[in-house]
C-alpha cells in the first residue's frame, strides 16, 4: 500500500507538478484526462483555494469536465448541507458545488458558499459559473457567447417612488482584485494568441455531444414581440419579427466585459430587459451573483442560453454552460498560485535531508560553524566524509562538479536506426508537433497502444530524428519494463556521463542520474523509457531488497525522473492509466494501427521473394487487424518457411488453433529488446500475465468475453461474473487501460481485437483453462439469453453474436444449461425466419433433452414442438406433422387434453394439416383448439385470439366472407388494444383482414392496408423476412385487381428473389411465387418467360413434393394453357394426355385440387373438347359440393363454367337453368 506524505512548508519542490504517485483513472469521469485519486488523503480541507458555484446539475457536470483529476472526497461541518466535487485544474485545487435542486437565486446561493467557505477555510477565489439571459441590445451578443462581470447589479433591489416606477438603489459589487488582475492577464493573452476555449470544448466535451453547439437556429426576436405558443420552441412564432444580424464568420463563443444585473426572479420580459439594461448598463441577467458578492467577491462567468425575454427554452443551455466552464478554466491557467498550496499539492523533495540536517547528524560533525551557502566549497573540503559529499551534491545538483568529467552531447541508444520504419505520416507529425524541447521548460509524453502497435520503432525513429535536429542534445534509452532494467539502464547512462559510482557509495544510482541531468547546465536532453507497462515499478514502494540506503527514504522510482529546462522524458506504455499518471496527466497520445498502405510497405519490405497479390494482401492485414508485429512476424514466417501468402492464409484458416501457432512463432526484429518476446502471443501474454498480477477481476473478466462475439459485448453478460457495478468498472478500466477491449460508439458495448481474443483463448489452453471459461461463458448466457417472445427480440437480437459464437465453438458439449441456450436462440431465430440455423439449434436441443431428460419431460416436449414449427416454417410438412403427432399424443398422456401446452401443440398441427391441404381435418382440430382455449384461457388471451385468427381462414375457405370480415375487424381492434398496432399478432390479423376485403372486392381499402402493413412488417422484421415478402405478394395481388399489372409485375419479381434468398428455392413459398408471376407475364402477354417460369416451378415441385402432387399438377395445367396460347398444339395433347391420366387417378379433397380441375376443364373448353370439358366439369361440381357446399362461392363459379361449357354446345337451356341457379 502506498504510503501517505504528511504536508510540511519545507517539503516543497519547485519542479513540475506531476502527481506523486500513481493516479487511478475513473471511467465515470467526465472529459480526457481526469484522474480520480486513489488516495488523496494528503490533501485536505485548507489546501484547497478556489470556490466553484453552479446552479445547475448541467453546470455542475460541465464544471467537472473541466477538471484535471478528481479528488477523494472529505468530511464536512456537521451543519454543512452541501455536495462537494473535489479536484484540481493545473496547480489549483478546487471545490465545486451545485444549488439544491430546485432552489435557485441569491438566498440559496449565499447559503451555499457559506457553508463551503466554512468547510474549506483556505478558499481565497470564487467563480459563479453557469448560464446567464443576454442582453443583445446593447452590444452583439449569441446564444453560446460568455459574459465575464466586470461587475454585479441587484436589479431588484430599489423603492418605489411617487410615479410607481423602481428606482434601484443597488451598488456595484467588484469581484476581487485577484481574480480581476487575471481577468486582465487572460485578455491580453488573448489579444495575442486567441481564446483556448474552441479547444477546450473540443478535447473535454468529445464524447458527450449533448454538450456541442446545438443545430437550433439562434433566434433574437424583437423586444416587443412575445412568445406565441404554449410550447417552448418559436415555430409558430412570427419569424418576420426577428432582430436582423450580421452572419459571423465563425460560430465560435464570442467573450464580452461588462456588467451583470443579477435578481431572484427569472427575466422572461424582453421590453423589462430592455428598460433595466439601458437604466443599469448591463449586457446579462442572471439569480446568484449578487447573493455571493458579500460573503466572497466572486467572478460571476455567464453562457448566454437566452435572451431574457419570454422566448427562453431549454435547447441552449448545455452548451452555454460548457462554454462558461471552458473560460473559468482558461481564467485559472493563469491566476497565481499561493505558494503555500502549491508546496502541499507537489511531490515531496527526495533530496531535502541536508537542507533539514541537524548539527547532531554525525554526516555533517565536521561543518560546525561552518557556513552551508556555498555547495561547491563543501564539496571540495577535505574532511567532509563520502555520505555527505554525496549528499551535497545529490542535493544541489552538483554530481561530479569537482571532478573532470566528459562533454557532452551524451548517446545511450541500444539499437541502429531502423532503414525498414514505416511511417505512418499523420501520426508522426501530430507527435513531431506536441512534443518537442522548450528552453524553458521540461515535457513529458507517452506513447500508449496495444501490445506490438510499433510504439518501441516509432519512439527509435523519433530519437534518431531528434538527434538530427538537436545535435547538441543528450539522447538516453532506458528499458522500463521492470526497476532492476530501470537500473541497469541508469547505470549505462551514469557510464556514459562519467559519474564514478564509488564516489558516492551510499547514493543510488537513481539518485546520482536523476541529479546531474535535474542540473540547468547540463544542456539540452531527451530520455526515452520504453516498455513502462508496470505501475508498480515506478509507483510502488521501494523496498530494501530492492533500493540502496538513499532510495528507501523515498517512495518510488518516480521520484527519481530527472526534469530540468530544456529537456524532454518519451514514455511508450501498453497501459493508458500509467501513461497519463507518467506524463503528470500532461500529453498521451494513442498509437494506431496502420492503414492499408502503411501495413503493404512493411509486408513487403520483409519480404525477399514472395510475391502477394493485392486481395491476399488486405485479407491477412484484415485478419491481423494491420497491428505492425503482427504484420512482420507474418512475413518472417512467410520467408523462412519459403511460402506463398496464400499458403499461409490457408494455414491461418485450417482451425481455431492454427492462427495461434502462428502468432507464437518468434522472429528477430531490429529495435526490440532482446529480452522481450518477439511473437505476438508471446507479447500479449506478457500483458495478460500483468493483469492477473495487477488486477485478478479484469483477468477473469478478459477471460470470458474471449468466448463471445469479439465485437458488440453488452454489459449484461459482465455484471454476473462480478458482483459490482464499481467493481466491474474497475475491471474494464483495466482493461481499456490496456488497450485490450473498447468502447462500443454508444459506451455500451465493448469490443476486443480479433488477435487479443485468440491469444487469450490460447493462453487459456496453455493453461488447462479453456473449459472453465467455455462453461462460465455458457452460464452467463444462459442465465442473460431470453424467451423468443417478441418483447425480448431487442435483447435475443443484442446476445445472438455471442450466443452463435459459444454455441459453434463448443458443438460436442452436453449440459441442460447449453441446451436451454440452443432453444431460445432457436426460437428467437425461427421468428425472424432464418430457419435453417432454428432447425439445427432446435434439433440439437431436442436430441439433448430427450438423451438427457427422457421423451416425456417438459423441456424435451417444448424442444419437439418448436422442432415441428420451424419445419412447417420450412414446408417439411411430412417431419412437421409426424413429429407433432407424437409430442400432441404425449403431451395430452401427461399434462391432459386441455393444458396451455397440449392446446398449442394441437394449433401448430392444424396448421401443419393445412399447409398440407388437409383443410378437414385441420378444421376439426382448430376448432378443438379455440374452444380450449377459450374455456382455458379465456377470450381475450393472446393464443385465444391467434386460433381465432386461423379460425377467420377457414371462414374464408368455406366462403363465408362476411362472417369472417366482421370477425377479423372486431379480432384487430381488439389486438389493437391489447398488444398495439405493431405487434406480430396484430400484423398478422390485419394482414389477414386486408386480404378478406380484396376477396370481397374492396381492392383499394384493401392496397392501403397492405402498403401500411408493408411497412410495420419491414420495420419489425427486415425487408427480407418472410412475413414481409408474404405482406408484399398481397399487395401485389390487389394492384392485379386494380389492373395496375406493371407495379404488380415489379413487386412479385421483388418477392420472388426475396423468397429465393430467404426461403430457398424449393421452398413451397417460392413455387408459388413462380406460378404466381408467370401468372402476371400471361397477363401482359409475355407468353414465352411465363411457360419457362412454370416449367421451373414444375421441375422443382416434381423433385421435393412428387409429380402426382396436386401442386405440380397445377403447374403443369399452367404449362397446357401458356403451350395453347402460344399454339404449341402438339404439345398441349401430350402433355394434357398426361394431366387427365393423373387426374383420373384422384379423389379431389380440398379446394385447391377442385381448383385444379377446374383448370384442365377450361383448357379443354379452349381445345373444343367440350364433351370432355362437360365431363369434367361436372366432377367439378359434385366434388365441390361433398367438399365445399352447394352455396359455396367456389361450388358457384364451378357450375358458371359449366354453363359456359353447355352454352358452347348450343345446350342454351341446360346453360341458361345453371346460369339462374348462379345468380340467385
Amino acid at each position: 500500500m502506498d504510503e501517505k506524505r504528511p504536508w510540511h512548508k519545507d517539503h516543497a519542490e519547485t519542479s513540475f507538478p506531476w502527481p506523486p504517485k500513481r493516479q487511478k483513472f475513473s471511467q465515470d469521469d467526465w472529459g480526457n484526462g481526469i484522474h480520480k485519486s486513489q488516495n488523496a488523503s494528503h490533501i485536505s480541507h485548507d489546501q484547497y483555494t478556489i470556490a466553484w458555484i453552479c446552479a445547475l446539475y448541467i453546470e455542475m457536470a460541465a464544471a467537472r469536465a473541466m477538471l484535471d483529476k478528481i479528488h477523494e472526497t472529505l468530511p464536512t461541518h456537521a451543519d454543512d448541507s452541501n455536495a462537494y466535487i473535489l479536484g484540481n485544474i493545473k496547480q489549483h485545487n478546487v471545490v465545486i458545488a451545485c444549488l439544491p435542486e430546485g432552489r435557485y437565486g441569491l438566498n440559496n446561493a449565499a447559503n451555499v458558499l457559506t457553508h463551503l467557505v466554512r468547510t474549506f477555510p483556505s478558499i481565497r477565489a470564487g467563480l459563479m459559473v453557469g448560464i446567464g439571459g443576454g442582453v443583445a441590445s446593447k452590444v452583439d451578443i449569441r446564444l453560446g457567447d460568455i459574459v465575464v462581470g466586470t461587475r454585479v447589479m441587484q436589479y431588484d433591489l430599489g423603492k418605489v417612488v411617487g410615479d410607481g416606477q423602481m428606482q434601484h438603489t443597488a451598488i456595484p459589487k467588484i469581484p476581487q482584485q485577484l481574480l480581476g488582475t487575471a481577468v486582465s492577464s487572460l485578455r491580453a493573452r488573448h489579444e495575442r494568441e486567441g481564446s483556448r476555449i474552441p479547444s477546450i470544448l473540443r478535447e473535454k466535451f468529445k464524447e458527450h455531444s449533448e454538450y456541442r453547439r446545438p443545430a437550433s437556429p439562434d433566434c433574437l426576436f424583437l423586444s416587443t414581440y412575445n412568445h406565441v405558443s404554449q410550447a417552448s420552441a418559436c415555430d409558430e412564432c412570427d419569424h418576420s419579427k426577428l432582430v436582423r444580424r450580421h452572419i459571423r464568420e465563425t460560430d465560435d463563443p464570442l467573450i464580452h466585459y461588462g456588467a451583470i444585473a443579477s435578481g431572484n426572479k427569472v427575466m422572461r420580459s424582453g421590453t423589462q430587459r430592455d428598460s433595466i439594461a439601458r437604466h443599469l448598463d448591463v449586457i446579462c441577467f442572471e439569480m446568484e451573483a449578487a447573493g455571493l458578492m458579500d460573503i466572497l467577491p466572486c467572478l460571476p462567468i455567464r453562457g448566454i442560453c437566452d435572451y431574457s425575454d419570454s422566448h427562453k427554452n431549454k435547447g441552449w443551455q448545455r452548451y452555454a454552460a460548457a462554454t462558461a466552464a471552458s473560460y473559468a478554466r482558461e481564467l485559472l491557467t493563469v491566476l497565481p498560485v499561493a505558494e503555500a498550496r502549491v508546496k502541499a499539492f507537489y511531490m515531496d523533495n527526495p533530496y531535502r535531508d541536508l537542507s533539514n540536517g541537524s548539527q547532531s547528524d554525525p554526516a555533517f560533525s565536521s561543518f560546525d560553524g561552518m557556513s552551508r551557502s556555498n555547495p561547491l566549497q563543501m564539496l571540495s573540503q577535505s574532511k567532509i566524509t563520502a555520505e555527505a559529499r554525496a549528499r551535497v551534491a545529490v542535493e544541489n545538483g552538483l554530481v561530479g562538479e569537482h571532478l573532470d568529467m566528459k562533454q557532452g552531447p551524451f548517446l545511450v541508444l541500444p539499437y541502429a536506426q531502423n532503414r525498414k520504419f514505416v511511417e505512418q505520416e499523420p501520426f508522426f507529425k501530430e507527435l513531431l508537433s506536441r512534443f518537442c524541447l522548450g528552453e524553458s521548460s521540461h515535457a513529458r509524453l507517452a506513447l500508449f497502444g496495444l501490445g506490438g502497435v510499433g510504439k518501441s520503432q516509432i519512439a527509435l525513429e523519433y530519437a534518431y530524428r531528434f538527434r538530427s535536429q538537436h545535435s547538441n542534445a543528450s539522447i538516453f534509452w532506458i528499458h522500463a519494463a521492470n526497476r532492476n532494467r530501470i537500473e541497469q539502464g541508469f547505470n549505462s547512462v551514469a557510464e556514459e556521463i562519467g559519474i564514478p559510482g564509488n564516489l558516492y557509495p551510499s547514493t543510488s544510482i537513481l539518485a546520482l542520474v536523476s541529479s546531474w541531468l535535474s542540473k540547468r547546465l547540463r544542456g539540452p536532453w531527451l530520455m526515452i523509457l520504453d516498455n513502462a507497462d508496470d505501475s508498480d515499478v515506478f509507483f510502488g514502494k521501494l523496498t530494501s531488497e530492492s533500493s540502496s540506503q538513499s532510495t528507501r527514504q523515498h517512495h518510488c522510482l518516480w521520484d527519481f525522473l530527472p526534469q530540468s529546462p530544456n529537456s524532454a522524458i518519451l514514455f511508450t506504455t501498453r497501459n493508458k492509466q500509467l501513461g497519463l499518471d507518467l506524463a503528470g496527466g500532461g500529453d498521451l497520445i494513442s498509437v494506431p494501427p496502420m492503414n492499408y498502405l502503411e501495413a503493404k510497405l512493411l509486408f513487403t519490405s520483409r519480404l525477399q521473394t514472395t510475391q502477394a497479390s493485392e486481395k491476399s494482401m488486405e485479407k491477412l492485414f484484415d485478419l491481423l487487424e494491420y497491428l505492425p508485429l503482427a504484420i512482420a512476424q507474418a512475413a518472417a514466417v512467410i520467408e523462412r518457411k519459403s511460402q506463398s501468402l496464400d499458403q499461409y492464409l490457408e494455414h491461418y484458416e485450417e482451425t481455431e488453433s492454427a492462427p495461434i501457432d502462428l502468432l507464437n512463432q518468434d522472429f528477430k526484429d531490429i529495435g526490440r529488446d532482446g529480452q522481450d518476446k518477439n511473437a505476438v502471443f508471446k507479447t500479449w501474454s506478457i500483458s495478460f500475465n500483468q493483469i492477473r498480477q495487477d488486477d485478478m477481476r479484469a483477468a477473469e473478466l478478459l477471460s470470458l468475453m474471449s468466448f463471445y462475439d469479439r465485437q458488440g459485448i453488452p454489459e449484461v453478460l459482465l455484471r454476473q461474473k462480478l458482483g459490482t457495478s464499481s467493481q466491474l468498472e474497475d475491471a474494464l478500466s483495466t482493461l481499456k487501460g490496456y488497450s485490450l477491449i473498447y468502447p462500443s460508439h454508444d459506451g455500451k458495448a465493448f469490443g476486443m481485437h480479433r488477435l487479443v481474443q485468440l491469444c487469450v483463448k490460447g493462453w487459456l489452453q496453455e493453461h488447462n483453462e479453456y473449459s472453465t471459461w467455455a462453461d462460465a461463458a455458457i452460464l452467463a448466457l444462459c442465465k442473460a439469453y431470453p424467451t423468443g417472445e417478441h418483447e425480448n427480440w431487442a435483447q435475443c437480437a443484442l446476445l445472438l453474436p455471442h450466443a452463435q459464437r459459444i454455441l459453434k465453438a463448443s458443438p460436442s458439449m452436453k449440459s441442460d444449461k447449453q441446451a436451454t441456450l440452443q432453444f431460445n436462440v432457436a426460437w428467437y431465430l425461427d421468428t425472424q425466419g432464418r430457419y435453417e440455423s432454428a432447425e439445427s439449434l432446435h434439433r440439437r436441443s431436442f436430441e439433448q433433452r430427450l438423451l438427457r431428460l427422457g421423451q416425456e419431460h417438459a423441456d424435451t416436449l417444448m424442444s419437439s414442438n418448436c422442432l415441428a414449427t420451424v419445419l412447417l416454417h420450412q414446408g417439411k410438412y411430412a417431419q412437421a406433422e409426424q413429429l407433432l403427432r407424437k409430442t400432441l399424443e404425449a403431451r395430452t398422456r401427461t399434462l391432459g387434453p386441455r393444458h396451455e401446452d397440449t392446446l398449442t401443440s394441437a394449433s401448430t398441427l392444424s396448421n401443419i394439416l393445412w399447409g398440407q391441404g388437409k383443410y378437414g381435418e385441420a378444421e376439426h382440430l382448430l376448432l378443438q383448439t379455440l374452444d380450449g382455449r377459450k374455456a382455458v384461457l379465456g377470450s381475450r388471451h393472446k393464443d385465444t385470439m391467434e386460433s381465432i385468427k386461423d379460425h377467420v381462414v377457414f371462414l374464408w375457405y368455406n366462403g363465408k366472407y362476411c362472417e369472417a370480415e366482421t370477425t377479423i375487424q372486431d379480432l384487430v381492434d381488439d389486438l389493437e388494444e391489447m398488444l398495439g398496432p405493431n405487434h406480430p399478432s396484430t400484423l398478422a390479423s390485419r394482414s389477414v383482414y386486408a386480404s378478406i376485403l380484396d376477396v370481397l372486392g374492396k381492392h383499394k381499402t384493401a392496397q392501403l392496408l397492405f402498403d401500411d402493413l408493408f411497412n410495420a412488417t419491414k420495420q419489425l422484421y427486415g425487408k427480407e423476412h418472410p412475413e414481409t415478402l408474404n405482406c408484399l405478394e398481397r399487395l401485389s395481388w390487389t394492384l392485379v385487381n386494380q389492373g395496375r399489372f406493371a407495379e404488380a409485375r415489379r413487386i412479385k419479381q421483388q418477392c420472388l428473389e426475396g423468397y429465393e434468398k430467404t426461403l430457398g428455392k424449393d421452398h413451397p413459398e417460392t413455387l408459388a411465387s413462380y406460378v404466381n408471376f408467370s401468372t402476371l407475364l400471361l397477363q401482359e402477354g409475355k407468353l414465352e418467360a411465363a411457360e419457362g417460369l412454370v416449367r421451373k416451378a414444375f421441375i422443382r415441385l416434381k423433385n421435393v413434393s412428387g409429380e402426382d402432387h396436386p401442386k405440380a399438377i397445377h403447374a403443369l395445367c399452367w404449362t397446357i394453357r401458356l403451350q395453347q396460347l402460344r399454339g404449341r398444339f402438339k404439345d398441349v395433347y401430350d402433355t394434357l394426355s398426361t394431366v387427365m391420366a393423373k387426374i383420373a387417378t384422384w379423389e379431389a379433397s380440398n379446394l385447391d385440387m377442385l381448383i385444379t380441375e377446374d383448370f384442365l376443364a377450361s383448357i379443354l373448353h379452349a381445345q373444343s373438347q367440350n364433351d370432355a370439358a362437360e365431363q369434367m366439369c361436372q366432377r367439378v361440381i359434385a366434388d365441390g359440393i361433398k367438399v365445399l357446399g352447394k352455396l359455396h362461392p367456389e361450388t358457384l363459379k364451378f357450375k358458371n363454367n359449366l354453363a359456359d361449357v353447355l352454352q358452347a354446345q348450343d345446350k342454351h337451356h341446360e346453360a341458361e337453368k345453371l346460369y339462374r341457379e348462379t345468380l340467385a
